[in-house]
């Protein structure tokens, strides 16, 4: 069926993955394994050449360049990070310094955004 490239968009197993084949569209996904050997283990966000069996499975062949990679989480190739929280939960301070400085060390734009903020006002209007 020939090879098309693609984006790792799930990675359930660490020889499992969901690609969406370019260009890139939810309806065009396929589920690929590995074609060993490569040189790196394939991580959410690889640029990829998939060897395609039929219209839903393939096989990565071979990973593209990469342009970045950060480890927390480990992902590939992206320019921004979002962080989302309920203010109405406890934040651990511990985990969001941790994803906070693995952004800013790889040069990742970081966003936060806390929901739930309107409970937080109408609880304090009970008191």
């Amino acid at each position: 069926m020939g090879e098309r490239e693609g984006v790792i968009v799930n990675a359930p197993r660490s020889d499992f993955f969901k690609v969406s084949l370019k260009p890139v569209s939810h309806c065009n996904k396929i589920w690929c394994s590995i074609r060993r050997p490569l040189n790196n283990s394939p991580k959410v966000g690889d640029n990829v050449i998939v060897e395609l069996a039929d219209t839903k499975n393939g096989r990565i062949k071979k990973l593209l360049n990469m342009e970045r990679e950060i480890s927390y989480p480990l992902v590939a190739n992206i320019n921004q990070q979002v962080l989302v929280f309920s203010v109405e939960d406890d934040l651990d301070s511990h985990i969001t310094s941790r994803f906070l400085v693995e952004a800013e060390s790889h040069g990742v734009e970081m966003t936060m955004v806390l929901t739930k903020t309107d409970l937080v006002h109408q609880k304090s209007k009970l008191k």
